[in-house]
């Protein structure tokens, strides 16, 4: 089965009680699977937005909405970074502008072929009553859209994905009925959950089964990376490429990877990344007479720099010009981010929360900033007027895969 999605399965995770029950799933090992589907209910909406608020970035929200009657509850879930919501089949057409981050949702087998190219939601799924041949030489015949399954309760969970796979259809299963405890056999293990959709040429199916980075070495054999060095690796995401032959980790990097002097294998960081690290090193400890040090310990002095060089950017003309300038404002921006203990992939995740929005904003200009580019209120009321008068959401397509590294404080933190 091909995907979009990181992983070949979806978290669903019941609000109230959210992921504080002990069963199953903690909080940290849905943050590091990243693909979360929820229910949603006029109860619930305003605890759900607020947990968008705070992840929307860092995961693959899906939502049933089929509960909600209101249309701007529903957008306002697009618009805080649900990055799919499930509606009823005859409501499609309310939702047709936000186009791939809507697909309808039913409940009877026999209604499959409402689903449109983004998709399509089977709730209340009886995998004891599917003519798994029958669906399959419909499905072939129709070629049908992803198919994202949520079963009835009750269900025998490993029969049900079972089912799924011959279906190639996404299986929506409970946190409380998922486990990375390879002991525990009432529930369904993750790491077969990954390797049962994992394409592997290898002949022992390797599977990495910790939260440290675990390695085959052709010297070493399986090597526990920093177990000497103490260059270890924390898990932070795990994830399938499109066609389930590739895996991705994403982690936070203790030290350096290389063991050569050198941040990676394949070199050292370039460009923002590796200012960021060397503004990280010099708030740490910086060299006598340091220009960034100074920057730190005067706030008014880094606020002037970069109104100075924003004022720079805007007069510069030529490419090379607002190359250079663009340079500079970035180096005493992400000064201003890393004083306060805000990183890179910080801002990056706020990058793709933003691209997510789908209503609209004049964007006008503020006070003196207005007033000294001679911007008139008369220009400020026409351009409201002018967005008044534009109905068309902001569709921005979720970025693509998971996000470059969230931290480990915001693991669903404050989900519900």
């Amino acid at each position: 089965m091909e995907t979009t999605l990181p992983l070949p399965f979806l978290i669903s995770v019941a609000v109230p009680p959210g992921l504080d029950s002990s069963e199953g799933l903690s909080r940290g090992e849905v943050s590091c699977l990243g693909c979360v589907f929820f229910d949603v209910t006029q109860q619930n909406l305003d605890k759900l937005l607020h947990y968008l608020d705070q992840h929307s970035s860092e995961f693959h929200t899906f939502f049933d909405v089929t509960a909600v009657e209101s249309k701007d509850d529903i957008i306002s879930l697009l618009d805080h970074g649900a990055r799919k919501i499930f509606v009823q089949p005859e409501r499609l057409a309310e939702f047709a502008d936000f186009k791939g981050r809507v697909a309808p949702a039913v409940a009877k087998l026999s209604n499959v072929s409402v689903g449109t190219e983004y998709g399509i939601l089977l709730k209340d799924f009886d995998h004891n009553k599917c003519d798994v041949a029958k669906f399959l030489e419909h499905s072939t015949a129709e070629k049908l859209p992803p198919t994202y399954i949520k079963p009835i309760q009750g269900t025998n969970f490993e029969q049900f994905v079972a089912v799924c796979s011959q279906i190639s259809a996404i299986p929506i299963l409970p946190s409380t009925g998922l486990t990375t405890n390879k002991d525990d056999q009432s529930k369904i293990f993750v790491s077969t959950m990954l390797s049962g959709a994992w394409i592997s040429d290898r002949p022992d199916k390797l599977m990495p089964t910790t939260q440290t980075g675990v390695y085959q070495s052709r010297k070493r054999g399986l090597w526990y990376k920093g177990a000497t060095s103490g260059d270890t690796q924390e898990l932070v995401r795990v994830s399938l490429d499109c066609d389930n032959d590739a895996l991705k980790f994403i982690i936070k990097q203790k030290g350096k990877f290389c063991h050569l002097n050198q941040f990676g294998c394949f070199g050292d960081l370039k460009g923002v990344s590796k200012l960021e690290q060397t503004l990280v090193s010099r708030k740490e400890s910086a060299p006598q007479g340091s220009y960034t040090a100074r920057l730190f310990s005067d706030e008014k002095l880094l606020r002037a720099k970069i109104m100075e060089e924003a004022e720079e950017l805007c007069d510069a003309q030529t490419p090379e010009e607002i190359a250079f300038e663009a340079a500079d404002l970035i180096y005493f921006a992400l000064t201003k981010a890393v004083s306060k203990g805000v990183s890179l992939s910080d801002i990056e995740r706020n990058l793709d929360a933003k691209s997510l929005k789908v209503k609209r904003r004049t964007g006008n200009a503020k006070g003196k900033w207005a007033e000294k580019e001679g911007i008139t209120n008369e220009t400020v009321e026409k351009a409201k007027e002018a967005a008044k008068d534009s109905t068309t959401p902001l569709t921005s397509a979720p970025a693509a895969g998971s996000p470059d590294c969230p931290g480990s404080g915001q693991n669903l933190n404050e989900a519900p």
